[in-house]
């Protein structure tokens, strides 16, 4: 973030939304990305 502005989305190493996922049986990046879109 710099200011308000989104400026990189790190994606090489996406393991922690996998686990996320497993253990509260959501849709992390989903739910990410609809804040993200909401926010902008």
């Amino acid at each position: 973030m710099i200011g308000e502005k989104l400026t990189e989305i790190n994606v090489t190493s996406p393991m922690g939304i996998r686990e996320l996922n497993v253990l509260y049986g959501t849709s992390t990046e989903k739910q990410m990305i609809d804040d993200l879109i909401r926010h902008s």
